[in-house]
């Protein structure tokens, strides 16, 4: 077993958001699968969350609501680290948290565009201010969408543990342990065989081809962010096991892509529901409707009605992880 890497708090970085801001449903989202990467207190409103700036160099974050602090609207980020942080590193951390939390983003047009369908009124009333989260790099959220994919969310965390724990990292602070997402180099020096015996089945032989493609094009996450979105599609369907439906969900939230919304047997029944009183609707039907109500915000809409759904109903995740994501 690896041993547990303690990381000491380094300094403290205030950074402000563009209102309105709803620092709590912008950090977590109720909906996704957990895993052993981050925390959210609910007691404190604290998410705990760690980041890798480089293969040695490793990052903890205590984030809490900014307003509470200074009387601002963003996030207080207590800073914890395994090493000594240059000006340029916290830079580095600052620019992350703001893009992954979109800090800089009006969401102000979303609610205009969408003003006239009473449907949603609700949902943007008790979340308003929240940003899409994405707080992983490319080539993480790319993992992670792999083992999302054809299963039970139960499934999915079985499958990220043993990925965890056999090629990320252990580390320590305030008083919490995590892991640290493993690189790209951690998992091609490892091999198909060794992946299936950690029971990731058929996935074992896309998350070796995404971390060999990883390591042949360092700078893959960048270039895609300066494309347009179909070219990018087309590029990342280029590594092995990553087809349409993955990477536009890879897409949608790491390029931030308010348009963009991604409709799996599961998010097809909810919005079925949400669209027509009933879940059996087809989802060629269910992605017209959410075209046809939201245009250009859909995907932001459909984040809004689904982080509401798992406000108002926890039992939610109980049953997704039972019949599937």
């Amino acid at each position: 077993m690896k041993r547990t890497k303690k990381l000491q708090k380094v300094c403290e970085l205030g950074l402000e958001a563009v209102l309105p801001f709803n620092f709590k449903y912008t950090v977590y989202k109720p909906s996704h699968f957990p895993t052993k990467l981050e925390d959210f207190d609910e007691a404190s409103e604290t998410m705990y969350r760690t980041l890798r700036l480089s293969q040695n160099k490793i990052i903890g974050l205590k984030m809490a609501d900014l307003h509470k602090v200074r009387g601002k609207e963003g996030i207080m980020a207590e800073i914890f680290s395994n090493s000594k942080l240059t000006e340029q590193d916290l830079q580095v951390v600052r620019g992350h948290i703001s893009y992954a939390y979109g800090l800089n983003e009006d969401v102000r047009p979303f609610y205009k565009a969408v003003a006239n369908d009473p449907s949603i009124r609700g949902p943007i009333q008790n979340l308003r201010g929240m940003r899409i989260s994405c707080f992983e790099n490319l080539f993480e959220i790319l993992n992670i969408s792999s083992m999302l994919q054809n299963t039970t969310v139960k499934r999915s965390e079985q499958m990220m543990e043993a990925m965890l724990s056999n090629f990320g990292e252990r580390v320590k602070f305030d008083g919490r342990e995590f892991y640290v997402f493993y690189t790209p180099l951690d998992v091609a020096k490892s091999n198909e065989q060794r992946l299936r015996e950690l029971k990731l089945g058929y996935r074992a032989k896309f998350l070796i081809g995404i971390a060999n493609h990883f390591v042949q094009n360092p700078d893959l996450g960048d270039r895609i962010r300066e494309i347009e979105f179909e070219e990018a599609k087309k590029e990342l369907m280029k590594i092995r096991g990553i087809g349409p439906y993955s990477a536009r969900i890879a897409l949608f939230q790491y390029l931030r892509r308010p348009n963009e919304i991604n409709f799996d047997s599961w998010k097809r029944k909810i919005f079925s529901e949400f669209f027509y009183g009933h879940p059996n609707a087809p989802i060629n039907d269910v992605e017209k409707e959410s075209k046809k109500r939201w245009s250009d915000w859909a995907g932001y809409a459909g984040l809004y009605v689904i982080e509401d759904l798992f406000v108002k109903n926890p039992q939610l995740q109980y049953w997704r992880k039972k019949d599937g994501s």
